[in-house]
């Protein structure tokens, strides 16, 4: 494109404009331009250590539909919690909840070595269909969210702004940070038991 980009533009007038280009869509009086939606937020699972897994990341068109291959943690496990989040920080605990479900019957193994498929699908309307499929076993299970609807305004630009910042912060300091988390979650685990 190679283009320099407008600095001078008012944000309300622009805002304006794209709303009324689309009540001119809507209404049929105009068909030559194309909008088209995007995730505003990554979309992901929380995996060992609190780990924010991305399987959609943002600004990506709708609908998309994304998938990854996950494993256990502990050897013979027979099941798995698949946490829902979206955001932009590399700890899910740091990103928005959007919901949870569990995959029973995943064929006993050594952790690490079933293979569980987490895909994402989100349609044109924001619904976000999330399936997890053991492979071996063939179990599936799935959940529906709205995507954005547990959202307000829990995430803006200032906190992806952070988010970045974290990740360089993490980068460098990566396994007192994993230390730290241990630490919060073995107190977490030990209150829980009381």
């Amino acid at each position: 494109m190679n283009k320099k980009p407008l600095t001078d533009l008012n944000p309300d007038t622009c805002v304006a404009q794209g709303a009324a280009v689309q009540a001119a869509i809507l209404n049929k009086q105009i068909s030559s331009v194309l909008l088209l939606d995007a995730t505003p937020f990554s979309l992901g699972i929380e995996t060992f250590g609190n780990a924010f897994s991305k399987v959609i990341n943002r600004n990506v068109t709708l609908p998309a539909k994304q998938s990854q291959i996950f494993t256990t943690t502990e050897d013979n496990q027979e099941s798995v919690s698949i946490k829902i989040y979206q955001g932009e920080n590399q700890l899910a605990m740091q990103n928005v909840f959007l919901g949870e479900f569990i995959l029973n019957d995943i064929q006993k193994a050594p952790r690490g070595v079933p293979r569980i498929q987490v895909e994402f699908e989100i349609d044109q309307n924001g619904v976000v269909n999330v399936t997890a499929l053991d492979q071996k076993s063939g179990q599936k299970q799935n959940v529906q969210v709205k995507f954005g609807e547990q959202r307000t305004q829990q995430v803006s630009e200032r906190d992806i702004l952070i988010a970045k910042l974290n990740q360089k912060n993490v980068k460098l300091n990566g396994k007192e940070t994993l230390q730290k988390l241990k630490a919060l979650l073995d107190k977490a685990e030990r209150r829980s038991k009381q």
